[in-house]
């Protein structure tokens, strides 16, 4: 992911068939060519996501251009919006905090804090794609505003009551609202969130099962494979086989 403000300049891009980019303007304007397509204009307040090995070049038009880069690897489910057009993607009051939690996350070592960035960009994919497609959704504020502070520390026990009082509702309207927007409790979804980081870390076969457990929250690494197992449907020592 880059950050920063590009002044009257142009890059060429490498190329990658298996790596998206979404491209994000905050203030000024930028123009992006693309194999087969007219150039495209990003004023602020837009989106851009295209696959990486169609980009030429990209150039700020006028003095400045504000931007974030993303790059991800086109694997799993893909949030579903328009790609090679500017997108109208209003600013979210959360998401400049986001982008420099992602920044500080992606600046440490940590398989884990790597594994938060990309939840964290995977919430604001979908927030994105909300005002992209218009489907608001009164409850989905205070469901993501609950996951970001579940994210904060996974490897602490989730208490229901103590995160619904620190986002000012009931433990019930917090359960409803997670059941209602996620189709989930929050504490299944809490569960899934350390699962998912767990098996990221996994699969770079950098550390045992027992110490990811426990970095995952899970006293016991015999209730981490049984978690993992009703969730995933093998043990974690299988990915460390397959990820030599």
């Amino acid at each position: 992911m880059e950050h920063g403000s590009a002044a009257v300049a142009s890059s060429n891009i490498p190329q990658s068939t298996d790596i998206l980019v979404v491209l994000r303007t905050f203030a000024g304007e930028g123009v992006v060519e693309l194999d087969d397509n007219p150039p495209v204009k990003l004023a602020p307040a837009t989106l851009l996501i295209t696959e990486q090995h169609r980009l030429r070049t990209c150039r700020s038009r006028g003095s400045s251009w504000q931007y974030c880069w993303f790059e991800f690897a086109r694997e799993g489910r893909i949030v579903e919006m328009p790609w090679n057009i500017a997108l109208s993607v209003l600013p979210l009051s959360w998401e400049a905090e986001t982008i420099t939690r992602m920044i500080s996350y992606l600046a440490q070592p940590d398989i884990f804090a790597h594994a938060a960035a990309s939840a964290l960009f995977a919430g604001l994919m979908h927030e994105w794609a909300i005002q992209v497609h218009e489907q608001p959704h009164r409850l989905r504020g205070l469901v993501f505003h609950a996951i970001s502070l579940m994210q904060i520390d996974l490897a602490q026990p989730l208490c229901v009551e103590s995160l619904a009082h620190t986002c000012g509702v009931s433990a019930r309207w917090l359960r409803q609202a997670f059941t209602e927007v996620m189709g989930c409790s929050p504490k299944a979804y809490h569960t899934d969130l350390r699962l998912y980081q767990a098996i990221a870390a996994l699969r770079m076969g950098r550390d045992t099962v027992a110490a990811i457990a426990q970095r995952a929250g899970y006293a016991s690494p015999f209730y981490f494979s049984r978690a993992f197992k009703a969730k995933f449907g093998h043990c974690p020592s299988q990915c460390l086989r397959s990820h030599p």
